[in-house]
């Protein structure tokens, strides 16, 4: 073994860049204070497990967050969140929603609303289809005359029992009268015409009324 002794007094600078990677033992633990690094991204380990402590402020973009990070919102700033930001399939609740204005556009065509969630309607004549095949027992109706039409063809069943008097017959015919004797037959001959028949059973006699 050769040993070397020499004063610390004695020995001069060493020359930058003459100290190379393989001089340095594994083990110098070399003061931090007496080094002078450029520490590039590719020098830290994947592993390093640097602080954040020590690190200077992180102007973080967009592209800096993993799809996966799972930021906490309460870690985020007050968000202004568009249309664009949800989700077709957000699935959100309607309660953590404010009140919506709700216009008939909104509406789906197919959105089977229950009546029970609508307000009262104002249903008016143009708001019913023509095929619309509303049971009678859900109308009240009063008809009048006048919205019978001409040939409605109701039933006489259907009708209440008729008053009619005189002044409501026209033109019946004889034979629609019961006991009535048609005075003008075609099998009668004469020029006047027979008012009234009838018999007397007193004399067992026929009595014929006529025409003056």
């Amino acid at each position: 073994m050769v040993e070397i002794r020499f004063k610390p007094a004695d020995v001069g600078s060493v020359p930058d860049g003459s100290v190379t990677n393989i001089k340095v033992a594994a083990g110098a633990a070399i003061d931090m204070d007496k080094l002078t690094l450029a520490i590039t991204n590719a020098e830290v380990a994947a592993a390093a497990g640097i602080e954040k402590a020590k690190l200077a402020a992180l102007d973080i973009v967009d592209a800096d967050v993993d799809a996966a990070a799972a930021i906490a919102k309460s870690k985020l700033g007050a968000l202004d969140i568009v249309d664009a930001d949800v989700a077709a399939a957000a699935a959100i609740a309607k309660t953590k929603l404010a009140a919506l204005e709700i216009v008939d556009a909104d509406v789906a065509a197919a959105a089977a609303i229950a009546k029970t969630k609508l307000a009262a309607l104002e249903i008016a004549n143009a708001d019913v289809a023509a095929a619309a095949a509303i049971d009678m027992d859900k109308l009240t109706l009063a008809i009048t005359n006048t919205e019978v039409a001409a040939a409605a063809g109701i039933a006489k069943d259907k009708l209440e029992a008729l008053a009619i008097v005189d002044a409501d017959v026209s033109a019946i015919g004889v034979d629609k009268v019961t006991g009535a004797v048609d005075g003008r037959a075609a099998s009668t001959t004469g020029d006047k015409d027979v008012t009234a028949i009838g018999f007397d059973s007193a004399t067992e006699e026929v009595v014929l009324d006529r025409e003056e």
